[in-house]
């Protein structure tokens, strides 16, 4: 955190600008991954440079995210907690899928908002042959997990509706062109 941020879209690229002013008045300060933000006491200490008595502050938080066991998150008082439920954007066996990776063992009610089923989770796991094959074997296994969606939905544009999500930069240093690779190889 190096100060306020504000982003403009052109195009379909986002473009950031830091802000020059440095205390700004807002009505309200909402707070993402406060489970995280809030086990930093720096971090606290900016927000609450930030919230004034007229301020409004809401903070989204689901401490199942947190690395801590103990959940020994402390919030500023006076908040009310308001416990959510439903699911929007899920269908419901990705949200019984994602349970198995909360780190809380009680059992939430949580349900999907639409309540359709949804397809079937596909898994695509695999051993790495050996370390000099890894890049290879990674974009191979991924072309196959992106040739598996559109069989699954012909007709379906995939732009902007897919991400591949990588551990860090080195690794999508070594991937990424080994997979623009197959895919070319693929085109042709």
């Amino acid at each position: 955190y190096d100060g306020l941020f504000i982003t403009h879209t052109r195009g379909v690229s986002l473009e950031i600008e830091q802000k020059s002013e440095t205390q700004p008045s807002f009505e309200l300060v909402v707070v993402d991954g406060a489970h995280h933000v809030y086990q930093n006491e720096k971090s606290c200490e900016k927000i609450a440079a930030f919230v004034k008595d007229s301020t409004g502050l809401m903070l989204l938080s689901d401490l199942s995210q947190t690395e801590e066991q103990t959940h020994t998150t402390r919030f500023p008082d006076n908040l009310q907690a308001v416990e959510l439920h439903e699911v929007v954007r899920s269908s419901r066996r990705i949200v019984a899928g994602a349970m198995a990776f909360q780190m809380s063992t009680e059992q939430k009610n949580v349900k999907s908002h639409h309540g359709s089923q949804g397809p079937p989770l596909k898994s695509f796991v695999f051993e790495l042959p050996d370390e000099n094959q890894k890049w290879t074997s990674y974009a191979e296994h991924v072309l196959q997990a992106l040739e598996h969606i559109s069989k699954s939905f012909p007709g379906l544009c995939l732009h902007n509706r897919v991400m591949i999500v990588c551990p860090d930069d080195a690794f999508v240093k070594n991937f990424k062109p080994e997979l623009q690779k197959k895919v070319n190889d693929k085109m042709d």
